[in-house]
């Protein structure tokens, strides 16, 4: 956890220095050598691998965090921070914010959600649907006690390790996910609007080849509405 940190430090002081983007001068920051880590999240799941990992969560809501994973393409922090307020049952839509733009500023779109995936936030609002957040953590010392999370590092690499697979991570789900619109034959531009990419530059490097048994895999997946996805609804947050 550490070396992420420290890099992670090192890449938004870069970022800041004002005088780094305004003048021609070597970047001081540069010399300073970054700590080798490594990078699950860019390792990108089969499906069948997903399910695995899918069927030895240890709860109903993480089932239900990874199944949301997969068919919005979100960050990881986006679900983390998922309100009651940002869910429209009746449209079948979520509200997703993300903060990727270097002003630091908020940006929401609403994404399409399949009916399965509405009957899944259903009954997680039975348990967590008088408090603020959708997915939340429950205190081992104190049961009545629910905080948001913040991180989960390990979760991820536990559950791999417990269904037996390479380890991936959220960021590995989003790719799948994009791997399989585009084996749906969705337009790039309808994948772009889904994962919210500001470049569809970024977008063609998130699409993996498929073979075609993985058209049948899309089929498969319950809840995945494919004409909802062509027409996103979007709106810029205020």
């Amino acid at each position: 956890m550490a070396k992420e940190v420290f890099n992670a430090s090192i890449q938004n002081v870069i970022m800041f220095v004002p005088y780094y983007q305004s003048r021609e001068v070597r970047n001081p920051f540069d010399s300073i050598q970054r700590f080798a880590e490594v990078r699950n999240d860019r390792i990108v799941p089969t499906m069948e691998e997903f399910w695995k990992v899918y069927s030895v969560a240890e709860s109903e809501q993480d089932q239900l965090l990874l199944f949301m994973y997969l068919h919005t393409g979100a960050r990881r922090d986006e679900l983390f921070r998922l309100r009651w307020k940002d869910i429209d049952f009746q449209g079948g839509r979520v509200l997703l914010f993300s903060r990727k733009n270097r002003a630091g500023e908020w940006e929401s779109k609403w994404l399409p959600i399949g009916a399965e995936l509405v009957d899944g936030l259903r009954q997680q609002q039975k348990v967590t649907g008088l408090l603020r957040f959708v997915f939340l953590n429950q205190c081992d010392s104190d049961p009545q006690k629910w905080i948001p999370y913040v991180e989960r590092a390990k979760w991820m690499p536990r559950l791999c390790k417990k269904a037996e697979v390479k380890p991936f991570g959220v960021h590995g789900i989003r790719h799948l996910t994009a791997s399989l619109l585009a084996g749906a034959n969705l337009p790039l531009i309808a994948i772009k609007e889904m994962l919210r990419h500001k470049s569809i530059n970024t977008t063609q490097r998130y699409i993996h080849s498929l073979s075609e048994g993985n058209r049948e895999v899309l089929d498969a997946l319950p809840g995945f509405d494919e004409n909802a996805l062509k027409t996103p609804c979007v709106i810029k947050a205020g």
